[in-house]
């Protein structure tokens, strides 16, 4: 196989960055936008050892799943990898991947993977976007994602996954960073729109020191964007003193500092800086199959790790159990100890620690928990805290994972203590990307 050489191909597979798989004489080829189906005239653009990658030059025959994708930026933003594919077929693509880590990962052939859960809104889903802005051609301010190609930034003046209240505001920023005068904040580096209701919070992160234009700027947001009820600055703190106070100092420029939404039965604060769902509509499905999982009722003690503002330590509570909830942020603790108190459970209790450590010095207190829940980040689990997991007496772990690939790693290493997973449930959270979130059921040696 050579750089350059052209040929015909049959795309047989979808590989789990969304590009097409074809093979030619044994020799796998990744064919950018190759949909299962196509027969294309394709361009090898790189060939290793044990396989290529290819551009497709024309379609000899387009797959019957291929779709037009809405976004004018796709193919070139980073974003999206998936919106030339139908989305049934997407579900269905997402569920072998996760099949395949459960597989060839953890090592698990005698397991079989639920349907997917899904709200069935693969567009407008989205009620959180994050954007790293720049200074362009002519001197204004844009927000920008990152390319796909992975060379620089494209900007952006709307998402197709978004919300249109976001897409409302999102154009809205986009004028005004073209205002004459309007300056970056020092250390500008990102750029946060969150929606909850018909509500909306613009965060600007930014390092330490002055930004005069911030207030002015903010000030007219709030006077041009109908239901924003903030404009913040979130500062990140220098190294010394995030021991103190984890994560990131808001500074409001204008209005408040926090949206409010509600989860089930529950009103909740979240703080500008502090992680939330970006897909509401999925996450209720996911939380549903967390409780069923789970199958706690009065007289269990949960601990719930990686827990943040409590959206989900409440329904926990709300079943009749109770909860001890561990989160490193300093920020999302406090919202979460909030949310408690403003809704009056008091079944369930904070603690701002590492989930390791956290986890290690509830149960050395004298705790037996029924269950532990966990939802880390796509880095998946330290063997500390997987050790302490194994150690710790519950009867089951729920397991809500955003990357698969590290879930079944720590599947298979928690397999050294005895524990196997019961059920693995794929949910839909970020539609038109590769990115998959799943709940499982995981046990000690034997049935729940």
């Amino acid at each position: 196989m050579e750089v350059g050489q052209r040929l015909p191909l049959e795309v047989e597979d979808l590989g789990t960055s969304g590009d097409g798989v074809a093979r030619h004489r044994d020799y796998v080829l990744f064919v950018e936008g190759g949909v299962p189906g196509d027969r294309v005239g394709a361009e090898v653009v790189s060939a290793g050892n044990s396989f290529g990658r290819a551009r497709i030059r024309e379609f000899l025959r387009s797959s019957e799943i291929r779709e037009r994708a809405p976004c004018r930026l796709y193919g070139i933003c980073g974003g999206c990898q998936l919106q030339h594919i139908d989305y049934r077929a997407e579900e269905d693509f997402k569920r072998q991947w996760v099949a395949g880590a459960l597989r060839r990962i953890a090592g698990r052939e005698d397991l079989s993977v639920d349907t997917s859960l899904s709200d069935q809104q693969p567009y407008g889903y989205r009620h959180r976007l994050r954007f790293t802005p720049r200074v362009g051609g002519d001197e204004s301010l844009e927000p920008c994602f990152y390319r796909r190609d992975g060379q620089g930034l494209v900007a952006v003046d709307r998402c197709e996954v978004a919300t249109e209240a976001i897409n409302g505001l999102l154009g809205t920023l986009v004028e005004g960073l073209r205002e004459p005068g309007v300056s970056a904040g020092p250390g500008w580096d990102r750029i946060a729109l969150h929606a909850a209701g018909d509500q909306l919070l613009l965060v600007f992160g930014t390092g330490t020191g002055a930004w005069a234009e911030g207030p002015r700027l903010a000030r007219w947001l709030m006077s041009e964007v109908p239901g924003l009820a903030g404009v913040v600055r979130n500062v990140a703190l220098p190294e010394d003193l995030r021991a103190r106070r984890p994560g990131a100092l808001n500074l409001p420029l204008a209005g408040r500092d926090h949206l409010y939404t509600t989860e089930g039965d529950f009103r909740i604060r979240a703080s500008a800086g502090v992680f939330s769902q970006v897909n509401p509509g999925a996450a209720a499905l996911a939380y549903d199959r967390v409780l069923a999982g789970a199958g706690v009722g009065p007289g269990d003690t949960v601990i719930e790790l990686f827990s943040g503002i409590g959206a989900l330590s409440l329904r926990l509570a709300a079943a009749g159990a109770f909860v001890i909830g561990v989160d490193l942020d300093g920020a999302a603790v406090a919202d979460a100890r909030s949310n408690a108190a403003a809704n009056d459970v008091d079944s369930v209790v904070y603690l701002n620690a590492d989930a390791a450590e956290g986890l290690a010095r509830v149960l050395a207190s004298g705790t037996e928990p029924t269950v532990i829940v966990m939802d880390p980040p796509r880095s998946g689990c330290s063997r500390a805290l997987l050790d302490a997991v194994a150690a710790s007496g519950a009867e089951r772990l729920v397991y809500v994972s955003c990357h698969y690939g590290t879930w079944a790693r720590d599947l298979r290493y928690l397999a050294r203590s005895g524990w196997a997973p019961r059920a693995v449930t794929p949910v839909d959270m970020f539609p038109r990307t590769t990115s998959v979130e799943l709940v499982s059921v995981i046990a000690p040696g034997g049935a729940i």
